[in-house]
């Protein structure tokens, strides 16, 4: 549900049949991830649905939405999609061989990190990878407002 806090109701209500993991939302779409699929609308009332994608098993329910970007878990583990907002083209990265444990995207959709479950996690930045050997469980991770750096 999303609300109208002027109006004080609910602007735009979608109902699924499995657990929404995570919600994601631009100024033109609203991104609903479920634990086998990720749901595309056009921001309107009522929304219309765009597109769907089947992902692997997504248990964090990892999405990120950039101005230019959508990314995702593949259907394979350790894979991302990126969707280009634009055109709806799809990319698979074969980013890791283990189940994603995080994803993120630059704010102008430039970079993109990732992190695996394995205990060598490893991290995508843009085309660059850096392998960390010492043991590490990631949560989470962000990108600085300058773009130069993970925090």
């Amino acid at each position: 549900m999303i609300w109208d806090d002027a109006k004080q109701k609910a602007a735009i209500s979608l109902e699924f049949r499995t657990t929404v993991r995570r919600v994601r939302l631009s100024r033109t779409r609203i991104v609903v991830v479920l634990q086998n699929s990720v749901h595309v609308y056009v921001f309107s009332s009522p929304p219309e649905k765009v597109s769907v994608f089947e992902t692997a098993d997504n248990p964090f329910g990892l999405c990120c939405l950039s101005t230019k970007l959508l990314a995702f878990p593949g259907r394979t583990p350790g894979q991302v999609q990126l969707v280009e907002m634009e055109t709806g083209n799809v990319t698979i990265v074969p980013a890791h061989s283990s189940s994603l444990r995080a994803i993120e995207i630059s704010p102008d959709g430039e970079l993109m990190a990732t992190a695996s479950e394995t205990v060598n996690t490893e991290f995508n930045f843009g085309l660059e990878l850096v392998w960390l050997t010492s043991p590490l469980r990631v949560h989470w991770f962000a990108f600085s407002q300058l773009v130069t750096a993970l925090e």
